[in-house]
This record gives structure tokens, sequence and C-alpha cells, in this order.
């Protein structure tokens, strides 16, 4: 493995803390936001709880950008990590390693706000750091499986050094700018681009979507469908987590999807991703994990939670028939089942770095109701031992078992044999470890993924003895079309 002694020191500068005005407005907000990211052109990241939809610890939006470093496993050499820069717009590799530099990374994280910044809730404000995320394919270097026989040019990993972080407290109504840039002159015209785009009314970027074309015909997914009917028949497994890749032509900003999503089906965990290979839109409900510092309630250690989703249903369009298709929801069995299936696979991969006894389940197969559908949600928690790092954490859980099936490795064999498309960020997982006992991410469904002049989008779902071939077919379809309907096209 190489070692990392002479690799670049990222934290190197003090950091500077800068107050900026904060709209309260939420459309008025995500509005200035847009116009803020889309006006430098340049490589960032936006976390979004979408604000005010939902409550419970949702309630921050985080924007990162000035990259200057990225870790990248390209596809074609899954186990190989280059650090890169970016230099003219093309990647430069200084650095080569077996695996994630993980000791490395940690050295290269901020503890605190300067000391006079003492009275701000620091645990809410976010810091530069590693920003981005892993793609599905990742696993196979994390678990050994064979590579599956497709493989896109989409990178395993992408995780950027953040120089510049903005978070938005809904809450305490602040919006707050950390920096270690030493370019004082850089930070006053991210300062002034900020209130710049609060202020005017530029029109923003719009898109152009073409007709979708499934990459699966009728007849391959029926042929797969059955296969895993004789996998689970067999005993070879209990759930397979199947999927499709749909893609189209576009013209115009990814940025718009994302923009236009965020109001018409908000996700507490939707992420913007404009990365060196493309662009990413997710309005993902979904929490892989979250890894927060006890420390803050006088507690020597820091816990980790995951919230599996397992179990969905349509809305009502009344009251009364929305309170019955939740109700029913809660009721069944085969959902209850499948959820319970992944919490046990989720609670296994915890206890690789739980502290004995700490694990607890905080809610089995809860409804947690979102635009158009109903969710049954757990939520499982422990706390860590402290010589693990939270990107250890992450890696012990990856990927998320709510996407594969269980038991978790025999499922992705399966799912490697049959899918005809790889999955690149799909169902892999975007967000950001900024602190040395902090960190989120979740899990990248209902993502819109953009190269060039096409955008891939995927859909599917947890395939059991007791699911009909037809009907899971066609909840493909219904799935994108509710991701389409809060996308507006041009005539």
């Amino acid at each position: 493995m190489t070692q990392t002694s002479h690799w670049p020191k990222l934290k190197g500068q003090p950091l500077h803390v800068i107050e900026l005005p904060y709209k309260d407005t939420h459309l008025e907000r995500d509005n200035a936001i847009g116009r803020f990211i889309h006006q430098p052109n340049d490589h960032c990241l936006w976390l979004s709880s979408c604000w005010p939809h939902f409550k419970e610890d949702a309630d921050r939006d985080i924007i990162a950008g000035g990259f200057s470093h990225w870790l990248i496993a390209p596809s074609d050499k899954p186990d190989t990590h280059l650090l890169q820069t970016i230099e003219n717009g093309q990647p430069q590799t200084l650095h080569e390693t077996q695996g994630l530099p993980q000791a490395w990374m940690l050295e290269q994280l901020y503890r605190d706000l300067p000391k006079d910044n003492a009275n701000k809730d620091t645990h809410r404000i976010a810091l530069p750091g590693w920003y981005g995320g892993l793609s599905y394919p990742y696993a196979d270097h994390l678990t050994g499986l064979k590579t599956p026989t497709q493989r896109s040019t989409w990178p395993d990993a992408m995780l950027g050094y953040a120089s510049w972080v903005i978070t938005l407290d809904h809450l305490k109504k602040t919006a707050t700018l950390v920096t270690n840039n030493k370019d004082t002159h850089l930070n006053s015209n991210l300062n002034k681009a900020w209130v710049s785009s609060l202020e005017n009314q530029a029109h923003l970027p719009t898109i152009d979507l073409k007709p979708w074309e499934s990459l699966t015909s009728e007849k391959e997914y029926m042929q797969s469908f059955h296969c895993i009917q004789d996998h689970l028949n067999a005993g070879d497994t209990y759930q397979v987590n199947f999927t499709q890749c749909f893609e189209a032509p576009y013209t115009g900003h990814p940025l718009s999807v994302f923009l236009q999503l965020k109001q018409q089906s908000p996700s507490p965990y939707a992420a913007y991703w404009y990365t060196p290979y493309g662009e990413v839109s997710s309005q993902s409900p979904e929490l892989l994990l979250k890894i927060q510092d006890k420390n803050q309630q006088g507690q020597p250690s820091y816990n980790a939670i995951t919230k599996p989703i397992k179990g969905t249903t349509p809305r009502g369009t009344t009251p009364e028939e929305d309170q019955q298709a939740a109700k029913e929801l809660a009721a069944s069995d085969k959902n209850r089942a499948e959820n319970s299936m992944i919490v046990d696979l989720l609670r296994n991969d915890l206890s690789k770095s739980a502290i004995p006894g700490s694990m607890k389940v905080n809610k089995l197969c809860a409804i947690e109701s979102f635009a158009h559908i109903h969710h049954l949600v757990s939520e499982i928690q422990v706390d860590v031992q402290q010589e693990r790092s939270p990107m250890q954490v992450l890696l012990d859980c990856f990927p998320g078992g709510s996407i594969t099936g269980a038991p978790k490795r025999r499922a992705m064999e399966i799912i490697d044999n049959l899918e005809k498309t790889p999955r690149d960020s799909y169902c892999g997982t975007i967000g950001f470890w900024d602190h040395p006992q902090r960190a989120v991410f979740n899990i990248t469904i209902r993502t819109f993924q953009f190269e060039k002049d096409t955008v891939k989008i995927w859909a599917g779902g947890g395939i059991v003895t007791a699911s009909t071939a037809i009907s899971e077919y066609e909840e493909c379809f219904h799935k994108v079309q509710r991701l389409m309907s809060g996308v507006n096209k041009k005539d």
C-alpha cells in the first residue's frame, strides 16, 4: 500500500467564518441557491433536507465547493484509489493507493470552529472536509464479489475535499460560510455571489427531456424475474432487489430537474452533485448512515443511526383514503417481513463497529409520509467503538441492505449476474464526512444521472416468493413516471 506521509496537507489554513444573509421563504431560497451554484460553473454538492416538509432532523441545507483534491476509484481499476486535482478541466493524478487512505483523510478534518465562534452551535455548522459519495459497484471492492459483466465509465468512488461550505440552518434562520481559503479576495467573492443570488431575479436553467427508453426488454425482465424466483425457492436468498435502467437524450441544465423535484417531490436526503464526470440529481428519502458526536450530551462516545425503507404504497386522494392506505401498509405482513429482514441485515452490518450491548431499534416498521407515497421506515442505532472512523462504519454498511436484498452478499451476486446495465451512482451513497466524529450519507435512490447529452434513471423493487412478475415489471414504470411527473417538459 502506498504510504501517505508525503501526501499534501489540506487543512493547513485557519478557518474563516462569514455570516451570510438568510432568505426565509423556501421557494425563493431554493431559487437563490440555484442561481448561486449555477453562476461559477464549478464543481459543487448541494445536500438538501427540503425544509419545511420534514422537521425531524431535517432542518439544514449544506452547499460545498472549492474542491481542491479528489479521491477517485476509477471503474476500470476498482481496487485503486487516485488522489487527483483538476487542472484546466483535466484530472492530474498526484498519488495512488489501494483502498481509501482513511488515516490521511481523518488528518485533514477540522475539529471545531475558531474560538471566537465558540458561542455557535458548532455541531450544526458543516466544516471543510470530504464531500461526495460511493457508487453501487464500489461494493465489489469491499466484498470481493466478482466484477459485474458490464461496467460504465462512471467512477466507483468520488470524494472531494471541499475548501468552503455554506450551512443554512432553517431552525435558527442563519446562513454561515466556513472556508479555509487563504485568498481573502476569493472569500469576498463567495460572499458577494451569495448576496447577488439572493437579490437578483435572473432566470434559472431549464431542461428538455426526450422520451424514455428502458434498457431491459420485457422478455429479459421476465426471464430474470423467474430466475430470481428459482433462487428464492432453492433457499439461496430471501429477497432480491432487482432494478432496470431507463435512458433519454436531453438538452439544457440538470439543475432544473433538481429544483423542480424539490418542489414536486421533496425528500429529506436530497442531493444535487456536479462532479467532474457529470451531474447527479437525487430525491432520496432514505438515510444510510448518520454519525454524530455524543460529546454534546456529555458522553465520551459517538453513535451511528441508519433508517432503512422497505414497504411503499401510494397516498390516497382524500384524507379518508390516505389514512386507509397508511393503515393497510402498516398492517401488511409481506411488507413488514421484508422490512424486518433488512433491519436484521443492518444490525449485522452495524455490529462490526458497535460497542457491545449498545444496539437498539428505535423504530420498527413505522409509517412515514411523503408527497405521493407512504413508506415503512425503521431506525437502528448503536454506539460506535472509538477506534472506528465514520468512514469505516460507512464501508461496513455499504451498500444499503434495502437496495440489495438479504442475505446481502448472495443477493448482490444474483443482481450482478442478472441486471443488464450497471447501477453507477444509483443505489450508492452521497453525503459528507467533515469532522472526526460526524458524517451523513444517504442512499441514492430516485436518482437522475446526467452524462454529456444523456440522462439515466433506474427503478426496481424487492422480489420475494409472493411477488408477481407483471406487477413488479409495471411498478418500475410507475416509479419512473412518478418522478417524471415532477419535471416539466418543453412542447
